[in-house]
């Protein structure tokens, strides 16, 4: 599969397991345009990752613009972020002509399932994980207190794990299905209990578990300084999509 087809399959599921997480919350809902998929999740206004819009074609965010301010003003967000493909220079321009500022540029990633190195360090696992745990541990290590907990409702078209130390969670990640894509997001280990091997762990059960279910590749969003540590566990790194924030007026 060429480069850009790659780019367009982990994009696709990246947006729709962020669909799929906020549209379970209070109020939460999602808007499709050609191009374009949003989210907005009224019950955690301040967390721009649950207020996003990601562009996947090109110029579509910008000839969707207008609709997709509505969209967030008609949903009472005043702060959202935009992810666009840094070559997408008119949606860009667009982004920041509309007083977007650039965020984050974190890479997105991809390996066919078998490419995924299977062996590592045995992890004990929490047998009924819930919304609840998960959020708790998601809030705990990347801040914003609550706002994983109002949003994460239900596990409904999720693959949950958790990992558990002396019966206590210290780490989990989610898997979400989208057009035969195993794609992983909201990873989260307690600082006391990383560089363990215990996220890797826990992300080859996951694909492997994606792999059963007839997923052919999965995907998975990283920060600069993670995606290395993906990279030992067999994801190719396929380049950088940025994201564009709308701070609150």
């Amino acid at each position: 599969m060429p480069d850009a087809a790659l780019l367009t399959r982990a994009a696709e599921a990246n947006a729709a397991s962020f669909v799929a997480i906020a549209t379970a919350s209070a109020g939460g809902r999602a808007l499709e345009v050609p191009g374009v998929r949003a989210i907005a999740t009224p019950a955690a206004p301040e967390r721009p990752l649950f207020n996003a819009a990601y562009g996947l074609e090109p110029g579509a965010l910008a000839r969707a613009y207008d609709r997709l301010a509505g969209f967030y003003a008609d949903a009472g967000i005043p702060r959202w972020t935009a992810f666009v493909d840094p070559a997408d220079s008119e949606s860009v321009a667009a982004l920041a002509g509309n007083g977007h500022e650039l965020d984050a540029e974190p890479r997105l990633m991809l390996a066919e399932v078998g490419d995924i190195a299977e062996s590592g360090a045995p992890v004990e696992l929490d047998p009924a994980p819930t919304p609840e745990t998960i959020a708790a541990l998601n809030d705990r290590v990347h801040g914003y207190p609550g706002s994983f907990a109002r949003t994460l409702c239900s596990l409904a078209g999720l693959d949950p794990l958790v990992a558990v130390v002396d019966s206590e969670p210290v780490a989990c990640a989610l898997a979400h299905d989208d057009g035969g894509d195993c794609h992983i997001t909201l990873v989260a280990t307690l600082p006391a209990h990383r560089r363990q091997g215990i996220a890797s762990g826990l992300i080859r059960r996951l694909v492997r578990r994606g792999r059963d279910r007839g997923c052919t590749t999965t995907s998975l969003v990283a920060t600069p300084a993670g995606a290395p540590v993906y990279e030992r566990l067999g994801y190719r790194d396929l380049g950088s999509v940025q994201m564009w924030e709308r701070p609150a007026r």
